[in-house]
């Protein structure tokens, strides 16, 4: 919803357009809203007030539907429930895949991502998660090549244990004919 900052000074353009929103004032000066409202940056020295209206205030098509969701309550609660089944599986798919090549903590965040449209601790633990990350990564570019090398070979070898306990080299050397005891997985025996 927009507020209302000041009448509309007379030195607004509206004679170029019937719309309101994209009626301009001098300077620069954009008019905006359903009502006769100007939005203004006016600027005092080196102080700048801007005048505009944040995000929340103004009305999307997602937040009407999400305010008749919680309209209904059985609704809602199904849209949660939706919400939580496709994010925890999001999540765990992530989860399964950060030691392979690939996106795998770019899933985790869109899981958690998913998760926090709805729930405030998964909106805590994603901007945890990212920070940690973050510094995580920080402190892996900053170290030498020994740490960067010793990272890359354990991300390997753990790329090429799990690999062969879920059975992937067993199933692929059944394929081209070899049938090799070791490339069986524990779990298959």
């Amino acid at each position: 919803m927009m507020r209302a900052i000041s009448p509309l000074p007379s030195s607004c353009d509206l004679g170029r357009t019937s719309d309101p929103a994209r009626a301009t004032c001098p300077g620069g000066i954009a008019v905006s809203g359903g009502g006769r409202v100007c939005r203004t940056a006016r600027t005092l020295g080196n102080v700048t007030a801007d005048l505009e209206t944040s995000s929340d205030d103004r009305p999307t098509r997602w937040r009407a539907f999400r305010a008749g969701l919680e309209r209904r309550p059985t609704l809602y609660l199904g849209y949660r429930i939706m919400v939580a089944v496709v994010g925890v599986a999001v999540l765990a798919v992530g989860v399964l895949a950060i030691p392979y090549p690939g996106p795998g903590w770019a899933i985790v965040f869109a899981g958690l991502g998913i998760l926090a449209t709805e729930f405030a601790w998964a909106r805590k633990a994603l901007g945890w998660l990212r920070d940690r990350y973050r510094q995580l990564m920080d402190w892996y570019s900053r170290q030498g090549r020994a740490v960067q090398v010793a990272g890359a070979v354990g991300t390997a070898a753990l790329v090429v244990a799990t690999l062969w306990i879920l059975g992937t080299f067993g199933l692929v050397g059944s394929w081209i004919g070899v049938e090799w005891e070791w490339l069986r997985s524990p779990l298959q025996r």
